[in-house]
């Protein structure tokens, strides 16, 4: 077929060039003398070298057939397949190492805090520490050597790994259940475990709130008792706690306009840190209605020991764990988790001691 069709072009090449001739004939075309040729000479000397350029092209073709046998194309079939696939496992390599998945994300941001933990105190002592100490929690409680934390012969309470904590330090600790549904979380101090304690800032406690915000309380009373006495608040007691968070919340939007927010650095600081705490209230009013767990409300989340073994015993028996501290309790957090770190330090050891003895 291929040999054809450089035929047919051939007869059409041959063809088009005698066209040529016949019209350098008519026209009579003038050459140079000093080339010795008509016009009609030379053509017919051009059509020759392209002839002969042709026949040297096919004569090449046969023999590059003639070479690339079966034999000889398959390695260069393989070595493009195995370029191809090479090429897209290397752009994919790159794109995991430029987007990697979420697990190795997550497992990298652990690394990341347990660096900061162990090597890197300095930074976290700038802020924060909530996530820090709930990073402990969770490696203590799934460190083999976890039960040490548990009463028993050998329990690392009262040793010299133990830190005790000052009288007042639990008050300052604010513990929660972890669950989110509503939006937020149930909190309470570690000392009194009272969901119902609300601290309320200060642009609240002005006295055109004092109506809205007893409405508030003792609709929020009602019903911890009715939850306590008959595990649920009841419709009507529901409905009343709702319509006073309403209530209170109108009431701080009405008094605080924007003009009003906007007069100085100092109104719109103490509207944005009411605003949140409504905000967070009113999450806290249907997380609340929705839980009725009774635990929340019979005491039995208060801490009663105290040292850091006897709080992570605490935090472990029911699954609580450390919420974000209020303003005026950030340094008993970092106090926390130092006594925290000493026990993870003591107990991640390869050799770990008891009351710093080598066993």
């Amino acid at each position: 077929m291929r040999r054809r069709a450089i035929e047919v072009v051939g007869c059409g090449l041959a063809l088009g060039l005698n066209c040529l001739l016949h019209r350098a004939a008519e026209a009579q075309v003038v050459v140079p003398a000093s080339y010795g040729a008509t016009g009609i000479t030379r053509l017919i000397d051009a059509n020759a070298g392209y002839m002969d350029s042709l026949g040297d092209y096919l004569v090449k073709q046969s023999f590059d057939r003639i070479r690339d046998t079966p034999t000889e194309k398959m390695p260069k079939s393989l070595l493009w397949v195995s370029t191809y696939f090479e090429r897209k496992e290397l752009n994919r390599a790159y794109r995991l190492k430029t987007n990697p998945p979420f697990l190795d994300k997550e497992e990298h941001r652990q690394q990341q805090t347990k660096r900061r933990i162990e090597k890197n105190t300095d930074l976290l002592l700038k802020g924060d520490v909530t996530d820090e100490l709930n990073w402990l929690l969770r490696e203590l409680a799934g460190l083999s050597s976890a039960y040490q934390l548990l009463p028993g012969p050998d329990s690392l309470a009262d040793s010299s790994v133990d830190r005790k904590l000052e009288s007042g330090d639990a008050h300052h600790l604010r513990l929660t259940d972890g669950g989110r549904r509503g939006g937020e979380l149930l909190v309470f101090r570690a000392d009194t475990a009272d969901v119902q304690d609300t601290h309320w800032p200060r642009a609240l406690r002005r006295k055109e709130f004092d109506d809205v915000r007893g409405r508030f309380e003792r609709a929020r009373d009602r019903a911890v008792r009715r939850i306590r006495a008959e595990g649920s608040p009841g419709r009507e007691a529901e409905e009343d706690l709702m319509k006073a968070t309403d209530q209170l919340c109108d009431a701080f939007n009405e008094t605080y306009q924007p003009k009003q927010q906007a007069n100085s650095y100092r109104e719109f600081s103490v509207y944005s840190a009411s605003k949140l705490f409504l905000q967070s209230l009113a999450a806290s009013v249907y997380r609340l209605i929705e839980t009725n767990d009774a635990r929340a409300f019979d005491g039995s989340y208060r801490f009663e020991g105290d040292s850091a073994v006897d709080l992570l015993h605490h935090l472990t028996r029911y699954g609580l764990q450390f919420a974000p501290p209020e303003p005026g309790d950030e340094g008993t957090y970092r106090k926390t988790f130092f006594a925290l770190r000493a026990v993870y330090d003591d107990l991640s050891a390869p050799n770990y001691s008891l009351g710093g003895a080598l066993r």
